[in-house]
């Protein structure tokens, strides 16, 4: 559970997604801004995505999630048996397959498995970890997309590059690519937008009619 839980995140997050520097595409940058004065706007978002997961030697691992963010509130459904849930002050990791729950504090950074909010992935120039450029404009599917590739600085970076597709006309992130150095591809393609929803608080918490058999373990300090 932890491994496609930590997988999903990674999508998700990317802690590195974007970076700022002098040497940046100025072109990439103005696309950028755009991306981030749209998210900006919105008080509450709700995205569905298509994952798919390629490991070298394996059966490739294709899945349904939905994020919903709402301030520092947030919710991950990940084929409708894994969870992510965050009320700002905890974290519950939870598997109804396998009935196990994790809970953690939500500002618990301190380990590499530790979860970010997906509020991190809206947020731009916070890193300097990759260098950008847009490298391709073009239309797919009747939708103009940006493509712009971000190459870690660091050369023992776990990830050689990653392509995140901008749709122009509507400022918003289309998918996401990202290659790792052993071979591994991790993709995400977002699908419909929900903005400004009102979500009750107790959305966001652990409930026990998810999983009324689950053991939940909670690490909290």
């Amino acid at each position: 559970m932890k491994k496609i839980l930590s997988i999903i995140m990674i999508l998700i997050c990317v802690q590195v997604l974007f970076a700022q520097d002098e040497i940046n595409d100025p072109k990439a940058t103005a696309v950028l801004d755009k991306v981030k004065a749209k998210y900006d706007k919105y008080l509450a978002l709700e995205i569905s995505m298509d994952v798919n997961i390629e490991i070298p030697e394996e059966e490739a691992i294709q899945m349904n999630a939905k994020m919903i963010q709402s301030g520092d509130k947030y919710r991950m459904e990940i084929d409708k048996n894994q969870y992510i849930m965050c009320d700002g002050e905890s974290l519950w990791t939870l598997d109804t397959e396998s009935q196990e729950c994790q809970i953690e504090d939500a500002e618990d950074d301190g380990n590499a498995e530790a979860i970010m909010s997906p509020k991190d992935f809206l947020k731009i120039y916070e890193k300097e970890d990759f260098t950008y450029a847009l490298i391709h404009e073009g239309y797919k599917e009747g939708v103009f997309l940006q493509q712009i590739e971000f190459k870690p600085n660091d050369s023992d970076s776990e990830y050689t590059k990653i392509r995140i597709s901008v749709n122009r006309d509507e400022s918003i992130i289309d998918e996401i690519k990202i290659f790792a150095r052993d071979g591994s591809r991790f993709s995400l393609k977002m699908g419909a937008l929900r903005v400004n929803k009102i979500y009750p608080s107790n959305y966001f918490s652990y409930d026990e009619s998810l999983c009324e058999d689950c053991e939940c373990e909670d690490l909290r300090i």
